[in-house]
């Protein structure tokens, strides 16, 4: 019988991204509770493919959730219905929501995740020194995933699960670091 090493389990009361970040130089991880009901408290195993199930898809889409619920809140006062460099994105709410026949709700439920994203970045919502190219590509990763994940589809197509599980990694760290500054530009907003 061989005896289990350390680095090779994991106990299932750790967050998912400990557990994603330790499956980026294991093949396997096994699970460890106490619930478990044998001896060596093994309940589980979890590896590459495992980035792609529920879990980590949940986490990942109701995180990028929360932060277009964040660039929404963020960009409501701001006056970009009439300001002439969003005009064509007015114009491009205002027809959908003619198309959807319900004048109640606010152009800003037309604007898509990229669209906040200019927005809030035009006005200087996000108080960061990051160039425009950067932030428009970070919100088109988080928007991809987003939509890769309310479809059904793998997080990031890669041929290799450990290169799945890295860009699982890295789309959570642009995730953080958009919750971070949309956390931080609501307390200055409010404060104003």
């Amino acid at each position: 019988m061989h005896r289990l090493r350390t680095r090779q389990t994991i106990d299932a009361r750790r967050p998912l991204r400990e557990t994603l970040s330790r499956l980026t130089n294991d093949a396997f991880l096994l699970v460890r509770s106490p619930e478990s009901g044998y001896p060596d408290g093994i309940s589980g195993i979890i590896n590459h493919a495992d980035v792609d199930k529920l879990p980590v898809r949940l986490l990942l889409f109701a995180q990028i959730t929360e932060i277009e619920s964040r660039l929404r809140e963020m960009v409501l006062d701001l006056p970009w219905q009439t300001d002439p460099i969003f005009a064509n994105t007015a114009r491009q709410a205002s027809n959908m929501r003619k198309a959807h026949r319900n004048e109640a709700l606010s152009l800003m439920n037309y604007l898509n995740f990229a669209q906040l994203g200019r927005i809030a970045h035009h006005y200087k919502i996000f108080h960061i020194s990051m160039d425009s190219e950067k932030v428009f590509a970070r919100l088109q990763q988080l928007k991809d995933i987003r939509n890769a994940v309310a479809h059904g589809n793998e997080i990031q197509r890669r041929p290799d699960p450990l290169m799945s599980v890295k860009a699982s990694r890295e789309a959570l760290s642009i995730v953080d670091e958009f919750l971070a500054l949309t956390r931080s530009s609501r307390r200055i907003i409010s404060t104003n």
